[in-house]
């Protein structure tokens, strides 16, 4: 009886051990792992990358990431990695790294052209191009490649604001006019412009830095959680600059754009 338990004893410890060397195999591969997307990022985009999370797909048989440049955080964007690849240059199947970079460079100009601070917004950017990359090149500063961008390409300019303007000159309509005339002569064509409006009081009691806020949802999954939890925008602006000219929209006609939200079903998109 002694014999058997000392067994199953040892029999215990191996599987213990075993268990243990997986494990750490697998974290060492995974760091690994980490290291080999980060260095192809490297060799593709000219720049340091951090790879914050990778791992295997068997439904895509490919690898998953998360990154960000190395010197801006901020920046993260997901990609696909094919460790069966030959040549480095095809090993990241695909990634979104030059769109987010365009999305972040835009959305920063875009939060500039908010003078009053004391006015409560979220502002964003989302920017969706064909662009070609060269494999070893740096992407270009998105103020460089905007006038480059095709026809297909969408600038979608984003803010939240936690109040509802009530006449033609409130400031946010004043504030959303210049703001219009600005892009229009950075942009010219091909961009939009969304706003939605909460209700007034509703940042009593909450910290405005610690909400999430979400303007890109593909899926209740995705969508602000904001909207989903406490209760829906009340009213909301959505115009997009084809060709035409901002010269039409002043406060009043503006004033008048915004919508009562979700009133008459989907919200619909003014183009001029």
């Amino acid at each position: 009886m002694k014999i058997l338990l000392a067994y199953f004893n040892i029999l215990i410890l191996i599987s213990c051990a075993n268990s243990t060397s997986q494990l750490s195999l697998d974290q060492n591969q995974k760091r690994n792992m980490k290291k080999e997307i980060a260095s192809t990022l490297k060799a593709k985009y000219s720049e340091e990358f951090t790879v914050k999370e990778a791992y295997f797909d068997k439904s895509q048989n490919l690898y998953l990431f998360v990154a960000h440049p190395a010197a801006q955080p901020e920046i993260e964007f997901e990609g696909t990695y094919d460790e069966r690849e030959s040549e480095e240059a095809n090993k990241i199947d695909h990634d979104a790294y030059p769109n987010e970079k365009f999305s972040y460079q835009a959305g920063q100009y875009y939060k500039s052209l908010f003078p009053n601070k004391e006015l409560k917004h979220i502002a964003s950017a989302s920017v969706h191009t064909d662009y070609k990359h060269k494999f070893g090149n740096e992407v270009p500063e998105w103020s460089e490649y905007l006038d480059k961008r095709s026809p297909k390409s969408t600038v979608k300019m984003n803010t939240y604001f936690f109040e509802i303007p009530d006449r033609p000159f409130h400031q946010i309509v004043v504030t959303l006019r210049a703001i219009l005339e600005e892009m229009h002569s950075k942009y010219n064509n091909n961009y939009s412009l969304y706003a939605g409006f909460w209700p007034k009081g509703f940042l009593e009691g909450k910290n405005l830095d610690e909400m999430t806020f979400g303007f890109d949802a593909t899926s209740e999954e995705d969508a602000d959680h904001l909207i989903n939890k406490m209760q829906y925008l009340q009213k909301v602006l959505f115009i997009k600059i084809v060709n035409g000219s901002v010269d039409q929209i002043d406060e009043e006609k503006l004033f008048h754009l915004i919508k009562d939200d979700n009133k008459n079903g989907q919200n619909e998109m003014i183009e001029i």
